[in-house]
């Protein structure tokens, strides 16, 4: 029985993910994705957290230049997160007509979640919002440090596997498509922002501050720094 062309693609496509130097971080970061949610947790308590802290964040980023410059920093780290090639495995892997920006802000999203209701004191991200207003040069250094610490290609490796995730393991395309449906209330519909760019996130880069999706997918993402 021979394997179709497509399905070959997807295979090896598949298999070099897996075997790649970054999938050990990649899968780091996804695995307590894999699993279904707990029947006792609540993910609605820490989206509620999320949608205060949001609005918080955006009148400071209007008032304190080192919260923009933050904001600058995690949206310029974003943008050039995923190569060619790496964008090139998202398209031969992919499901349907899933787009590289929607996969990412879901995943990003969903990992925020499941850190904010495992946190303690789901308050532990506002010290170091409080920090970049006190003391802004080493809250910044840390912040560049912590996403200088993730390899080159890491977030194209992490969309295009949180791809084929999606197709393989129930738990996650569940824990994703909630994740996704729980950000819209941010961003409205994912159509409405996610356009099909040359560099997909660059939709949220530095450029598209603007963009109804951009602020919380950057927070989201700094709150999984701070783990």
């Amino acid at each position: 029985m021979t394997t179709r062309p497509m399905e070959r693609g997807r295979l090896v496509t598949r298999y070099s993910l897996t075997t790649s130097p970054l999938y050990p971080a990649v899968h780091g970061y996804l695995a307590p994705l894999n699993l279904p949610a707990s029947p006792t947790a609540d993910e609605a308590e820490p989206d509620r957290f999320f949608g205060r802290i949001l609005p918080a964040v955006r009148r400071e980023v209007g008032r304190y230049g080192s919260v923009a410059e933050a904001l600058h920093t995690v949206a310029a780290f974003v943008e050039r997160g995923q190569s060619e090639e790496y964008l090139t495995a998202f398209f031969r892997i992919r499901e349907a007509e899933e787009e590289p920006a929607a996969v990412y802000v879901s995943t990003v999203y969903a990992r925020a979640l499941f850190h904010l209701a495992r946190t303690p004191d789901t308050e532990s991200f506002a010290p170091n919002m409080r920090r970049l207003l006190s003391e802004p040069v080493p809250a910044l250094a840390r912040l560049r440090s912590l996403l200088a610490a993730w390899p080159e290609d890491f977030l194209g490796h992490l969309v295009a596997e949180a791809a084929a995730r999606r197709q393989e393991n129930p738990f996650f395309r569940e824990r994703l498509d909630h994740a996704r449906e729980l950000f819209e209330q941010y961003s409205g519909p994912t159509a409405s922002w996610c356009g099909a760019e040359a560099r997909p996130l660059s939709v949220i880069g530095p450029g598209r501050l603007d963009s109804p999706a951009a602020l919380p997918a950057h927070l989201a993402l700094a709150m999984t720094l701070y783990e």
